[in-house]
């Protein structure tokens, strides 16, 4: 039962010590770019929505070292 109490005396008192981390508080970007990726995302919507093929794949990068990952095994 003692050791019990210990315990959970060490750890209230580390969680008391551990500095919180709060999210770094600074500028939220530049919005423009959230502007530009909200557009992408959107022409993507629309275009999958068409089922526009040319349209989806303009979302995405012509790079051939840029790899999509799927959800299953075989899915790259």
């Amino acid at each position: 039962m003692v050791l019990g109490r210990s315990l959970r005396m060490m750890l209230l008192f580390s969680s008391v010590l551990v500095p919180p981390c709060p999210a770094k508080q600074g500028k939220a970007g530049n919005p423009r770019d959230s502007a530009a990726i909200r557009g992408v995302v959107e022409g993507l919507h629309k275009s999958f929505n068409a089922q526009d093929l040319k349209g989806v794949m303009m979302a995405f990068s012509s790079d051939p070292h840029i790899v999509l990952m799927g959800t299953g095994p075989g899915e790259v």
